[in-house]
C-alpha cells in the first residue's frame, strides 16, 4: 500500500522536519546499543527502521534536549509493543506482572531490586528526567495515558490467549489504549513548551479532538501494517475485525475503515474549528489560547508526519523466514 493511498489531514508539502535529524537518529542508535538492543541479528535489524527520522517528523519544534525525551520514550514503547506480541509475554499471565513493574517505575521513578535490567533503569532515569521537566500535573496525566496503553496491551492478549475476535465496539475501545496517541500527543506539549491547562484539556471538545486523533492514527497505522499482521495472525486490526465480524471482503473493510478515517478527519476539523469560541469562553489569556491552537496543529502534523515515516521505515516490512510468534524475541531477553 502506498501512503499517498490513506486518507489523512491536508498538510504543507513538504511537511516540517525537525532540524536535529541527524542528531537524533544518532542518538537513538546510541541510546538502543546502550540498553541491549543491537545484541542480536534481529534487534540489529528492527533498529534500522529510522526511529530517530520519527521522532524528527513528529515533534519539528522541538530543542534538542526535549528531542532527546520524546525519542526515548517512542522508542522504549514501540519495544514494549514487540514485546507483548512475543511467543513468551502474548499471554495476560506473563504480561500482567511485567505490567505492574512498568507502570510502578514509571509513577515512582524508582526500580525495585538491587539489579534491575538495563532496560528498566533507563526507563526509570527517563521518567525521573520527564517529571523534572513538566509540571506535576502534567505528568501525571501523562503518567495516566501510559497506564491506558499497557492496558490496551493487555486486552489485546487477552484477545489472542482466548483466540476471539472483540467486538466492533470493543476493538475501537481497546485499539484506543494500544496505539500509544494519548501520551504520544502529550509530547507534543513537552516538545512546544507549553502544557494544555486541565480545565481545557478536560472539555468535552478537546476531549474528542484527541479521541478523533487517536482512532485516525490507529486505522491509519492497520491500513498500512494490514499484510504483515495477517502474516502474525495478529487479530486487532480494524479491517481484519471488519472482515470476520461482518463478514465483509478486503476490497468492502478497506473502503469501510477509509470512510471512517475520513469521518474522523471532517469530526477534528469541525472540532478544532470552535476551539478559538471555546478559549474565549474560558476567558484565557492570549498566550494560553495561542498555545493550545498550535497543539491542536502540531496532532495534524504528527499525524501526518506517521504516514511519511510509513513510506520510508522497515518497520512493517516482512520478517521473512522469521516465525511470526518469534519476530521480536530480540528484546526477550532485555527483561529477563
Amino acid at each position: 500500500m502506498n501512503p499517498a493511498t490513506i486518507p489523512t489531514f491536508s498538510a504543507p508539502n513538504p511537511i516540517a522536519v525537525n532540524p536535529y535529524l541527524n542528531d537524533i537518529e544518532e542518538y537513538v542508535r546510541s541510546f538502543a546499543t546502550s540498553i541491549g538492543v543491537t545484541g542480536t541479528d534481529e534487534g540489529r535489524r528492527r533498529l534500522s527502521a529510522g526511529y530517530g527520522r520519527l521522532v524528527a517528523l513528529t515533534y519539528p519544534e522541538a530543542d534538542f534536549g526535549d528531542l532527546t525525551l520524546c525519542a526515548k520514550w517512542l522508542f522504549l514503547t514501540f519495544l514494549l509493543d514487540d514485546l507483548h506480541t512475543n511467543a513468551k509475554y502474548d499471554s495476560p499471565q506473563q504480561w500482567e506482572p511485567l505490567r505492574s513493574r512498568l507502570q510502578l517505575i514509571i509513577d515512582s521513578g524508582g526500580t525495585e531490586g538491587e539489579s534491575p535490567q538495563v532496560i528498566m533503569q533507563a526507563l526509570a532515569d527517563l521518567c525521573r528526567r520527564t517529571r523534572a521537566r513538566t509540571s506535576p500535573g502534567f505528568y501525571r496525566r501523562f503518567a495516566l495515558h501510559l497506564e491506558m496503553l499497557l492496558r490496551g496491551f493487555l486486552e489485546e492478549s487477552k484477545n489472542r490467549a482466548a483466540g476471539l475476535y472483540p467486538s466492533i465496539d470493543s476493538f475501537v475501545h481497546a485499539r484506543r489504549l494500544s496505539v500509544g496517541m494519548w501520551f504520544g500527543f502529550d509530547l507534543i506539549e513537552l516538545s512546544q513548551k507549553f502544557e494544555i491547562p486541565d480545565r481545557v484539556f478536560a472539555t468535552a471538545q478537546w476531549q474528542q479532538l484527541v479521541h478523533c486523533a487517536v482512532d485516525i492514527v490507529a486505522w491509519q497505522n492497520d491500513m498500512w501494517s494490514l499484510r504483515i499482521d495477517k502474516e502474525r495472525g495478529d487479530i486487532h486490526n480494524f479491517l481484519l475485525a471488519l472482515t470476520h465480524t461482518r463478514g465483509l471482503t478486503d476490497e468492502q473493510a478497506l473502503a469501510e475503515v477509509t470512510a471512517e478515517i475520513n469521518n474522523r478527519i471532517d469530526e477534528f476539523e469541525t472540532t478544532e474549528s470552535q476551539l478559538p469560541d471555546l478559549l474565549r469562553r474560558l476567558d484565557l489569556d492570549t498566550a494560553t489560547q495561542l498555545g493550545t491552537r498550535r497543539a491542536a496543529a502540531g496532532i495534524r502534523q504528527w499525524t501526518n508526519a506517521c504516514l511519511v515515516w510509513y513510506g520510508q521505515t522497515t518497520r512493517y516490512d516482512s520478517p521473512g523466514a522469521v516465525e511470526p510468534k518469534q519476530q521480536h524475541s530480540y528484546i526477550e531477553e532485555l527483561f529477563t
